[in-house]
């Protein structure tokens, strides 16, 4: 009887420590399932950051190269208008020589600087960059001034900006589309500020269930990728992202708090 009680202690005993070592073992799983998951959103979140960061300075390196290609082109003419100017001179037409002047110092301006004024310096240059690539072919024009941004770093607006820019220039670029217009306006609320990139467009965008529109290109899968980095950047920072098409213009409003 003595063994029989001993043997049902240590079945006892293994079941309470069977039933703890389970217990141990799904709280360690629990915990670990915790830790990777967050694991895995601090990894998402760098790696959204650093392509974030790879794009902008993408971006800003264009930006570069843009405005050396204005500088360089410009210079290559100088001795051509300095011939013209010579010979106004020399024919007494005087007044016409200080109006091409003029107009000379405008071009000067244009490629020594942005003439377009966001509020932001970078998206001044982004702005440049994008009506050079449409000079002649579609009118660009900037309302308003970004005067606060809060938080929000210069490499997501540069993400954001960017990207919006880049889909209506290359649309504005087909060939049905010349002679298109590219307009941008910005505004700030209380607490937040908005900027929207609307562009003429030839035919009727469709959208997907998600709210984004669909790629006219038949390699989908490598396109769509500039706007669906815009909407994780813009939901990243709480804000919201509209896109519409009505009237042969599509329409992408951003709103991003302060």
């Amino acid at each position: 009887r003595a063994a029989a009680v001993h043997v049902d202690g240590l079945a006892r005993r293994l079941a309470l420590l069977t039933a703890v070592g389970g217990t141990l073992a799904v709280m360690a799983s629990m915990w670990l399932a915790v830790y990777l998951s967050h694991m895995n959103d601090r990894l998402s979140d760098a790696l959204s950051r650093e392509r974030e960061y790879s794009i902008g300075q993408k971006m800003r390196y264009e930006m570069l190269l843009a405005g050396e290609e204005m500088t360089r082109r410009y210079r290559h003419d100088m001795m051509n208008h300095l011939i013209g100017i010579e010979t106004l001179i020399e024919e007494g037409k005087n007044k016409e020589a200080v109006h091409y002047i003029g107009r000379l110092q405008k071009g000067l301006k244009k490629a020594g600087g942005s003439q377009y004024r966001t509020g932001v310096k970078v998206l001044d240059g982004l702005t440049q960059f994008y009506a050079a690539r449409l000079m002649g072919i579609a009118e660009v024009r900037v309302d308003g001034e970004i005067i606060e941004t809060g938080k929000i770093e210069d490499t997501e607006l540069c993400t954001i900006y960017g990207n919006l820019l880049s889909n209506a220039a290359e649309e504005l670029l087909r060939e049905e589309n010349r002679g298109g217009e590219l307009n941008v306006t910005l505004r700030n609320g209380s607490g937040s500020f908005s900027l929207c990139v609307e562009n003429t467009c030839v035919g009727s965008a469709r959208f997907g269930e998600e709210g984004m529109p669909l790629t006219r290109k038949s390699d989908r899968k490598n396109h769509g990728i500039g706007l669906r980095n815009v909407r994780e950047g813009v939901e990243r920072r709480g804000g919201t992202l509209l896109l519409r098409e009505e009237g042969g213009r599509f329409t992408a409003e951003v709103r991003l708090p302060m």
